[in-house]
């Protein structure tokens, strides 16, 4: 039951992340984060009074703090940083991405808590990562980047020659720049592995408090303050009327709709199941293979074509988690 359950949040994440992205190009990545928190938090309040039997608590006040503190940065920002990657890149390419939550919990465990990963976790953190970096610059040419790579010094003595050339008349070749698709690959990759990580350091947080908090009720509270940050995080943008206004001119209601159910609500509440009926090693294998159905549903939804550099990370990547869990 529990291997079922786990699959199936696997499967429903992963349809939810094409539908998301379908949305991304007809609404701001931080309105349309706002847009599923709340839609996914209006219907947990009844999920909780059913699960927990009323709204009476037995917890420390002092606990809301840090569940608040990880609900702001776990959901909040971490999610807009995600669509924000997710309307930059494929689907696809996110979905390795996705695959450093697990290395980025190890990590911050041995930082926060002392719990040192073992040989066979850091070669899954390595094999990771590599994924992650072959995602990453899959669209930068050799050329761009080389650019990137230009040192301070170098950029400076560009400045020197390019003044010397103009006093004595010439031109001077411009330097060879990213392009646009170049610049935007890396960022969206620099985006997304910052809101996994973000994610990551929300659930560190948290993991304290587990024993002490009912479940639901952590994710309540971290629904709650991750929506009310997340509707902050709209008046930052510049323009941030127009990106309210976005949401006006959905042409695609039924998929929005079906993104923030799916998206918030569903797979949230299969994922919680899927730790309760299933052993956790399992049930987090069994998750990750939302990677494989992103990836399937991104070429057939979405026509997005899978290159052997993306392919060999997705393998890479999927390998370096079974290392690290099993």
């Amino acid at each position: 039951m529990g291997s079922i359950i786990a699959l199936a949040c696997a499967l429903t994440w992963s349809f939810a992340v094409i539908l998301l992205k379908r949305s991304t190009q007809q609404v701001h990545p931080y309105v349309l984060n706002f847009t599923k928190n709340f839609f996914g938090l209006v219907l947990t309040i009844p999920t909780l009074y059913f699960v927990e039997e009323g709204f009476t608590f037995n917890f420390a006040y002092q606990d809301v703090f840090f569940i608040a503190l990880s609900g702001i940065l776990g959901i909040g920002i971490a999610d807009a940083l995600l669509l924000k990657a997710l309307s930059m890149i494929d689907a696809s390419k996110l979905a390795v991405i996705e695959c450093i939550y697990s290395p980025a919990v190890l990590i911050l465990s041995a930082i926060f808590f002392a719990e040192y990963p073992s040989i066979s976790s850091l070669l899954g953190i390595a094999l990771v990562l590599t994924g992650v970096f072959l995602v990453a610059t899959s669209k930068i040419s050799k050329r761009g980047l080389l650019n990137f790579r230009r040192t301070r010094r170098q950029m400076k003595a560009d400045k020197r020659n390019k003044l010397a050339s103009k006093n004595a008349g010439e031109q001077m070749a411009a330097p060879v720049s990213p392009t646009v698709g170049e610049k935007e690959a890396v960022l969206g990759a620099v985006l997304g592995t910052s809101a996994v990580f973000l994610m990551a350091i929300g659930i560190i947080i948290v993991k304290p408090f587990f024993n002490d908090v009912p479940l639901f009720w952590i994710i309540f509270l971290r629904l709650f303050f991750g929506t009310v940050a997340s509707f902050l995080l709209v008046f930052t943008i510049s323009n941030h009327k127009e990106a309210w206004s976005s949401l006006l001119k959905v042409t695609r209601r039924v998929e929005l709709v079906a993104a923030c159910f799916i998206g918030t609500y569903i797979s949230m509440m299969l994922w919680v199941a899927s730790y309760k009926y299933q052993d956790a090693g399992i049930a987090a294998v069994l998750n990750q293979s939302a990677t494989i159905f992103t990836v399937l549903f991104a070429m057939i939804f979405l026509k997005e074509k899978i290159s052997l550099r993306t392919a060999l990370a997705i393998v890479l990547a999927l390998i370096g988690i079974l290392v690290i869990v099993l």
